[in-house]
């Protein structure tokens, strides 16, 4: 049993009702009428619960004669609560499923009829709603400002918000050749000539140029014959 299975079971437990028809189906095969005959409740309350138990995997139904009879699944309830805690958590897929049910609610919140019916205020519905508008564009195709204006005014009259925030949400990139979906990597532009690169001197001691030193004051005789050292280069003074 996994993880998913084991919540939509305990959660269909916390009924009493429920606990009550599976002490009664643990016992015997049964109908709708007579459960509730014998737990003394109506009909279409116990079809209704027999629908969770059922979606749960906790019974299973056949028909026998005039009668749809239901029965326990006993090899659900054979699954030990330690055994479901050591089973690897599907947390994961859970939580992609909980995504793309939200998503959905969105989608349904601010579309209709393929059109968007407002801009979602808050950041993470509107990055539902602008990656649904990026299904409009080819990938492999650089369009031009006016024809992407085109594509989102079919969605929305304020094509010039939603084209900025696209890009900004990096849906779109563009250049000064126009706009493309941001995964796509256009070819360089061939008609614009690459700018010459400069190379890098290397400098050495050696190809510095020495350079001259003017003083503008009187400087110590006894320096005059020295040679003054300047970083890794010398020279010598000449008054």
């Amino acid at each position: 049993m996994t993880e998913a299975e084991a919540i939509r079971l305990f959660k269909c437990l916390s009924d009493k009702s429920r606990l009550q028809i599976l002490k009664s189906l643990a016992i015997e095969d049964m109908y709708v009428e007579r459960l509730a005959e014998r737990l003394g409740i109506t009909a279409p309350t116990v079809s209704f619960h027999l629908k969770k138990l059922a979606d749960a995997g906790a019974v299973s139904s056949y028909k026998s004669q005039y009668y749809m009879m239901y029965s326990l699944k006993k090899d659900t309830f054979e699954t030990s609560i330690l055994e479901i805690l050591q089973e690897e958590s599907d947390e994961a897929e859970v939580q992609e499923q909980r995504d793309a049910e939200y998503r959905q609610k969105v989608v349904d919140a601010f579309f209709e009829y393929g059109k968007l019916k407002a801009i979602p205020t808050q950041r993470k519905k509107e990055r539902i709603v602008l990656e649904v508008i990026a299904q409009a564009f080819e990938y492999d195709r650089i369009y031009t400002e006016r024809e992407v204006n085109i594509i989102i005014a079919d969605f929305h009259d304020d094509f010039c918000t939603i084209r900025r925030d696209m890009v900004g949400e990096q849906l779109l990139d563009r250049d000064a050749r126009g706009y493309w979906l941001f995964l796509y990597c256009p070819p360089p532009d061939l008609s614009k000539k690459p700018r010459p690169s400069i190379p890098w001197m290397r400098m050495t001691a050696s190809s510095i140029p020495p350079v001259r030193i003017f003083f503008s004051m009187p400087i110590n005789k006894s320096l005059s014959d020295r040679w003054i050292f300047i970083g890794r280069h010398t020279m010598k003074n000449d008054e």
